[in-house]
Parts: C-alpha cells; sequence; structure tokens
C-alpha cells in the first residue's frame, strides 16, 4: 500500500467538526439523508438511512446491544461476499469459499435488503475486503506474522487466504463470546475445523475493562507482544461511540505489539479524514494510507464506479 493520505471527496472540502469533533457542518453541499452516518450532537439520535435500518428493521430498538446490531448486519456482509463466487474469475476481488455457510433460514431478508439499499454498500463491502486483503499481505511481507481480527463477526480471512496458513502465522478472532460461538458452530456444521493458527478470543468492546483486559486475554490465546501484529477493525468503528474508540486506539498503539499496524473502514458524516487523523495522532499512531472506496474502484475494476463511493474509506495506520 503506498503511504499517502487522500483527505478529499467528490463534492467539495472535507467537513469540518467543532473542537470535541462531533458537529459536522456539511459534506460539500451534498445530500447527506443517504449517508451511511451523520454525526450529530452527543446526545442526540442519528437519523439516516444506516441508522433507520439498525434500530428500526426487525424490530431491532436503539436499546438493544451492540452485539444485536452488529449480528443483523453480519449477514448481508456474509451475502455479498457469498456472491462474489458467482463472478467470473476474472472479475473477483477475492475468493470465500466459506461466506455462504453463514447464510440459511436465520437471514432476515428485510434487514438485508435494508443494509444494501445504502447507495454503495455492495461495492464498498467488495471493495474494503480486498483492500484488507491487501493490506494483510503487505504485512506479512514486511514480517508481521499475527493478524488480530477485532470484531471478527464471520470474516473468515484465517481460512480463505493461503497466506495465513503458514504454521508461523496466528490468526486472532476477537469479537463477543455468542458471536464467535455462533461462527465456530456453523463450520462445524460443515465439518469446517478451525486449524491451530486460528484462535477465538471472547471480549465486550463496549465494557469499560476492555482496553486492560484484551491484551492478557490475547496471550493467553498465544498473542506475543514482542512479535508485531496487524490488528484489522473491520465494519467495527461506526457502532462505537467516541470513548470507546480513543480506548481501543491507545490500547493498539501502546501496549499491545511493537511493531504494530492497524487497518479499518469508516464513513463520512460521523467521521472525517481529519477527525480520524487527529485520533490516531492522539494515541502514537500515524496515517500510512486513507483512501475513499471510489478510488480504490478506479485502482481495481474498470469503468467509473457507482455514485457513494466518496462517502466509504479505508485508513491504515501504523506506530509512528
Amino acid at each position: 500500500m503506498g503511504h499517502r493520505s487522500e483527505s478529499r471527496h467528490a463534492g467539495g472540502e472535507n467537513e469540518e467538526h467543532d473542537a470535541h469533533g462531533n458537529e459536522p457542518l456539511g459534506l460539500g453541499g451534498a445530500d447527506t439523508s443517504t449517508y451511511p452516518f451523520q454525526r450529530g450532537s452527543p446526545n442526540s439520535a442519528c437519523h439516516t438511512r444506516w441508522t433507520d435500518l439498525n434500530h428500526g428493521a426487525a424490530g431491532i430498538g436503539p436499546s438493544i446491544a451492540m452485539s444485536t446490531h452488529v449480528s443483523a448486519t453480519a449477514a448481508p456482509v456474509a451475502l455479498v461476499r457469498a456472491t462474489e463466487a458467482s463472478l467470473p474469475a476474472g472479475e473477483r476481488l477475492f475468493e470465500d469459499p466459506f461466506a455462504h455457510l453463514f447464510l440459511g433460514a436465520a437471514l432476515d431478508t428485510a434487514v438485508v435488503d435494508r443494509f444494501l439499499q445504502v447507495p454503495f454498500m455492495r461495492e464498498s463491502i467488495r471493495l474494503r475486503t480486498r483492500y484488507l486483503d491487501d493490506v494483510v499481505r503487505d504485512a506479512l511481507a514486511d514480517g508481521i506474522a499475527q493478524v488480530v481480527l477485532l470484531g471478527a463477526g464471520f470474516d473468515c480471512r484465517g481460512l480463505r487466504m493461503p497466506e495465513l496458513a503458514r504454521p508461523d502465522v496466528r490468526v486472532l478472532e476477537v469479537d463477543f463470546a455468542e458471536q464467535l460461538v455462533h461462527k465456530r458452530e456453523r463450520l462445524m456444521s460443515a465439518g469446517i475445523a478451525l486449524p491451530p493458527t486460528i484462535r477465538h478470543v471472547a471480549c465486550d468492546f463496549t465494557d469499560d475493562r476492555f482496553a486492560t483486559t484484551l491484551a492478557p486475554a490475547l496471550e493467553s490465546a498465544g498473542f506475543c507482544a514482542n512479535e508485531g501484529a496487524l490488528v484489522l477493525w473491520e465494519g467495527v468503528i461506526g457502532y462505537l461511540d467516541d470513548a470507546v474508540i480513543d480506548r481501543t486506539l491507545a490500547m493498539i498503539a501502546r501496549p499491545l505489539a511493537r511493531p504494530c499496524r492497524v487497518a479499518f473502514n469508516y464513513t463520512l458524516g460521523r467521521f472525517t479524514p481529519d477527525w480520524i487523523a487527529q485520533r490516531l495522532r492522539a494515541t502514537g499512531l500515524e496515517v500510512r494510507d486513507d483512501v475513499a472506496l471510489d478510488v480504490v474502484h478506479r485502482r481495481l475494476l474498470p469503468g467509473e464506479p457507482p455514485p457513494g463511493g466518496d462517502v466509504f474509506r479505508v485508513c491504515t495506520a501504523q506506530v509512528g
């Protein structure tokens, strides 16, 4: 990955925020009604299609725990990854022969439909998956052999990427205990056992003790802090409040490992590239790459991307 920051997006200048990073003043005059996240005041509710999806579909209410919100959207992500296999080999961005295992009778079609109606959502899942796969390959090429999937969900990188099958590589999947159990049960029902290179670590991202308990939990699962690590934080930060994001970044930057990299996706509205860079710098991390997915689309696929790709972004950072 190139070490650059592509911090403008179609439609105008970066959106501004107040001194606390909370209040956006617009997205270059663009219509924000369909953007996945709209940052409001710290105590206000979000009223976008994305939040309507999480809070309104299938009876999901704002008081439901974060694990329910994530579970509600994990299946649509698996669906997009599963349908990649239906494309001609030359058009696929990645291979995922396991994603279909997480679809079935329990799939809530109302949630799936609403999720995938968000402009560029389907494309964003495909592109962020490939981008983060390439981040993994870059880290392995640089000698980093530990990959932490922070909020692993139904992510099967440890199974589907041959690069992660090396015996010297450790993949640590971190998520809510019930999510990890559900994932193992689905794999076991298909006759798939986790290889010794993949370890599961249960945690609650919203617990105030998370930042202090995760490191020892990882070490108990075989993580070595002096061997370096790549942390993938895919599809997670939008569910977290600012304080949890800060605690997690601080944990990654300081006690977790050296060298250490982190890669994650985010959307404009609640977040901006400047806000992300400031949060990273405050915890000792420096941006390596921050790019909109319409740009990634142009790198990887022919033709112009559909509208909306400038809203979805991916970022990689490392300990400075």
